[in-house]
């Protein structure tokens, strides 16, 4: 059983380095910052469509619905054409072709990301589809004329909400030719953020696996092999007796490197401050 702690070692740096690896592809599903944090939108990405009743009002037998997509368009076309975003009429529960474009995501030009929040840039990303149909009727009087637009707002979050919520419209950032809609999600969350602790949790947990699998195998091959019985079964008995002298042993030699570092850089301080470059000041 010599060979365990190898075994032991070889089995752990498996672990670090399946838990480390990862892969990455570009496309528009994925958005990287100035500051080459990616960001990954398959959270949000449905085989048809995502669904939100207007909010400003609902008689039962007619509503005004907002479909979305993203990396992907609509399933549901609009006006001939499939695109990002667009504002349906419903009927008795069920869509009808009266509709009008939001928003597209099929060019770059129509797909903006930037932050939520510039100085906390971890709070999430905000996506906003632009290049929809004409605006008319708008809240804000300056937006008649130009092209409406849709914004989502996507805060950073373990778990994903089960939908989008509409921002309340008022007369100067949120308008019918502005919407926006906000979720909490993954997608919202740099790639890696976050993910330290649960990798951390996940190797400690592999860690002591395959200690208990060490250990058991290890005592029960000493017991039917070598005749051993109760404590003196353990595997590698010695090593472990000297373990806590060994890790004793290292934090004490540690210190010592502290401190004769830290002495080395008082003496290098108190020398400039004396002279510079070793003449006594006269």
């Amino acid at each position: 059983m010599s060979s365990s702690p190898k075994i032991f070692s070889l089995l752990f740096l498996f672990l670090i380095l399946s838990e480390c690896s990862g892969t990455f592809s570009s496309s528009k599903c994925q958005w990287s910052d100035d500051k080459s944090n990616d960001y990954d939108l398959t959270h949000l990405k449905k085989p048809d469509f995502w669904k939100v009743k207007d909010g400003n009002g609902d008689s039962g037998l007619f509503a005004m619905d907002y479909l979305f997509n993203f990396c992907n368009t609509v399933s549901q076309k609009c006006k001939n054409n499939y695109v990002g975003a667009l504002e349906a009429l419903e009927v008795l529960g069920q869509l009808t072709e009266t509709c009008e474009i939001l928003g597209k995501n099929e060019a770059e030009k129509d797909q903006i990301f930037t932050h939520i929040d510039l100085n906390k840039p971890d709070t999430g990303i905000k996506i906003s589809y632009h290049n929809g149909d004409l605006c008319t009727g708008s809240e804000n009087p300056s937006e008649n004329g130009q092209l409406r637009k849709a914004s989502f707002l996507i805060y950073c979050s373990e778990s994903q909400d089960l939908n989008f919520v509409q921002s309340k419209i008022n007369s100067k950032d949120v308008t019918k030719c502005s919407l926006e809609f906000s979720i909490k999600s993954p997608a919202g969350c740099r790639i890696g953020y976050g993910s330290g602790a649960k990798k951390s949790a996940i190797i400690l947990f592999w860690i002591v696996i395959v200690f208990v699998i060490y250990a058991v195998a290890g005592y029960f091959y000493n017991n039917k092999v070598k005749g051993k019985n109760g404590i003196e079964a353990f595997p590698n008995l010695e090593f472990w007796k000297e373990m806590p002298g060994l890790v004793r042993d290292g934090v004490k030699f540690s210190f010592e490197k502290i401190c004769v570092g830290f002495e080395a850089a008082k003496a290098t301080m108190n020398n400039k401050t004396t002279g510079g470059s070793g003449y006594s000041v006269v």
